[in-house]
């Protein structure tokens, strides 16, 4: 895949997961686990590019959108699908499903975050789609820190960017050898940077 390169005000501005030349670059995250499996404690991990990730799976009473991430929530347990990223970050709460189909559903029987197979509320297995869609969600789930700096638009237009990455993909700033991240979500935005990326359109956000 392409990295995109733009120069903007004086600094490199591009989209990816490293500072590298174009191409020859794998720059999206990784769709499943390259392998995964459950911890003794009930905790689960899983390992995508490299990079061993370790979860919870929460089956809590607080009500949740689709893929919806809160910083924290209601642990009361009940039939909630929640999944949360633990390390090598500190990750928000994401919402997957709730297990409530006219009579009540075992979550904790269905819900396996850290699976790349596990069951809805009618006791079929998720679409590889949907699966896909969390396991994306929880690795773009970092909880948002201090802005290091800001992209500055001649719009007026202010776009924090962080020392840590915490999208994927990310837009990379590299200003006076230093390299800052700007964080990306799929779709067209207002009073933001658009940024077409592998014929798909990302803009950043806070």
């Amino acid at each position: 895949m392409r990295s995109l390169l733009v120069f903007v005000f004086g600094i490199f501005v591009f989209v990816g997961d490293v500072w590298a030349p174009p191409p020859d670059f794998d720059m999206i995250a990784e769709e499943r686990w390259d392998e995964y499996g459950t911890n003794d404690d009930g905790t689960w991990w899983g390992i995508t590019g490299g990079v061993r990730y370790e979860g919870v799976t929460i089956c809590a009473a607080e009500q949740g959108v689709y893929l919806e991430k809160q910083n924290d929530i209601d642990l009361t347990p009940g039939n909630m699908c929640w999944c949360k990223i633990t390390s090598p970050f500190d990750g928000a709460y994401v919402f997957f499903s709730s297990y409530y189909n006219g009579e009540v559903v075992p979550c904790g029987d269905y819900c396996s975050c850290g699976d790349i197979n596990f069951m809805n509320p009618s006791g079929i297995g998720f679409s590889a789609d949907k699966i896909m869609q969390l396991h994306n969600a929880l690795l773009n789930s970092q909880k948002k820190k201090l802005a290091a700096c800001y992209l500055k638009t001649s719009t007026g237009v202010s776009l924090p960017l962080y020392d840590v990455k915490s999208t994927s993909p990310a837009l990379h700033v590299l200003r006076d050898g230093v390299l800052y991240y700007g964080n990306m979500e799929l779709g067209r935005g207002t009073n933001t940077l658009n940024v077409n990326y592998n014929g798909a359109i990302y803009h950043l956000v806070e």
